[in-house]
């Protein structure tokens, strides 16, 4: 099992433009609207260069709370093949 990018479930309150490019600058997440009308429901992709504290940080600056929540799941970093086919070229963050 590969464990190269975490997985992990986000609430956050005080959603918007300034939270998603906070996050965004530092791993992959999905948003779903949930709740109040900025809340969210985050799925947050964490490379293992980073960790779960450095992506709330970045997330509590802008809303007004974010909270960590479970540990989803794990995945490998994303790659795709190198024009000649020889090896893998890593894309992930």
């Amino acid at each position: 099992m590969r464990n190269d990018v975490a997985m992990w479930k986000h609430e956050g309150v005080g959603w918007g433009g300034k939270a998603a490019r906070a996050a965004s600058a530092l791993a992959d997440l999905i948003a779903i609207p949930e709740g109040a009308f900025d809340g969210a429901a985050l799925l947050v992709s964490v490379p293992e260069t980073k960790t779960v504290d450095d992506i709330v940080a970045a997330l509590r600056a802008p809303a007004s709370r974010c909270a960590a929540k479970p540990f989803v799941g794990s995945h490998a970093t994303r790659y795709m093949v190198s024009a000649d086919g020889a090896r893998p070229v890593p894309t992930g963050r």
